[in-house]
């Protein structure tokens, strides 16, 4: 019996004649089973599992494709698989913690975040961790908030009304301020933070300003401070590390006070600027948190640490200087 009368035979006796009928046009049902399988064969599992999933007779000549046994691919199979899942099903997000879908929270914003997983928590898990900013703690922005930003942006036009206003939500611009003393002295903080969706990617740009009116600023109230989990700024006495551009940026742009000191992350798709003045300091961040796919996109791992997705084996190495910052700007 011919190929195509044994994918015909297969259809019919599994899916009923009116399925093949109404599959018999279909230019892939017209090739052989053996290409078929051929093709199906040399797909990595989860591209095979989405592929077996495509129709009813693709399913009947591929079969049931089971993920890895070993526990590491099995996560890592079984996130990509959600995440393309997830592409078309707009009342839902790609949980980290428990491997599966939850419906969308439409109240949970990175200025309010509200994590909807049964047995999730936004502050002690090992999963579904949040972006760390400067002062970070008025904004957690999670992988959820990346998903939803950019697959509602994608299918703009299939989303409700709600589901717009949430969108809204989720790219609003976030500014607040905050007062401390510092060594009797009082400092003053203002922070601004817009997200921005350019080519399918999210984009985060953030605007953090020190300012001391008694006396000239210093280093000392941005150490501790990070622009990245890789950038931080360092205090007296500490370890110099060989990538802290962040430190050197902040002390270049202390001597040499109206100038514009540029920079970025070797390990992370981020670029920074530093100007000081007499009583203040700007920073100013450019993140690339990538696009819409799973929480093991290199580019989100490279920017939120968590031992559960972490490999120094897969770090990120970032070469390119400007382009996130030219990238945001181009959307102006």
């Amino acid at each position: 019996m011919a190929p195509r009368a044994t994918l015909r035979k297969t259809i019919e006796k599994k899916g009923g004649k009116k399925a093949a009928s109404n599959n018999a046009k279909a230019a892939l049902l017209k090739m052989p089973v053996e290409l078929i399988l051929e093709f199906s064969d040399a797909m990595p599992t989860v591209d095979k599992i989405v592929f077996a999933q495509t129709c009813r007779p693709i399913f009947n000549s591929v079969g049931l494709i089971p993920f890895s046994k070993d526990e590491e691919e099995f996560r890592e199979e079984k996130f990509e698989y959600l995440a393309r899942r997830s592409r078309e099903t707009l009342n839902q997000w790609v949980c980290e913690q428990c491997l599966c879908q939850h419906d969308v929270d439409l109240a949970d914003t990175p200025s309010r975040p509200a994590l909807n997983c049964p047995v999730g928590d936004l502050y002690r898990s090992k999963h579904n961790l949040s972006l760390r900013l400067i002062s970070g703690e008025c904004y957690r922005l999670g992988r959820r908030h990346v998903q939803l930003a950019l697959k509602y942006t994608r299918l703009y036009n299939e989303t409700s009304s709600v589901q717009q206003q949430y969108l809204r939500s989720l790219m609003a611009a976030h500014s607040y301020s905050l007062s401390y003393l510092h060594k009797g002295i009082k400092v003053s903080q203002m922070v601004k933070i817009t997200p921005r969706v350019v080519d399918g990617r999210f984009l985060l740009k953030c605007i953090f300003e020190y300012r001391q009116k008694a006396q000239p600023i210093h280093k000392e109230p941005l150490f501790g401070e990070f622009v990245c989990q890789h950038q931080s700024c360092l205090g007296e006495g500490e370890a110099y590390y060989p990538f802290s551009q962040f430190n050197t940026a902040v002390e270049k742009a202390l001597d040499n006070k109206q100038h514009e000191f540029r920079s970025h992350c070797h390990y992370c798709c981020t670029d920074f600027t530093v100007k000081a003045s007499t009583h203040g300091i700007r920073v100013t961040v450019w993140h690339d948190l990538g696009t819409e796919s799973s929480a093991l996109d290199p580019v989100w791992k490279a920017s939120v640490y968590s031992p559960e997705l972490y490999s120094s084996d897969e770090g990120l190495v970032n070469n390119a200087p400007g382009r996130v910052r030219e990238l945001y700007d181009s959307e102006e």
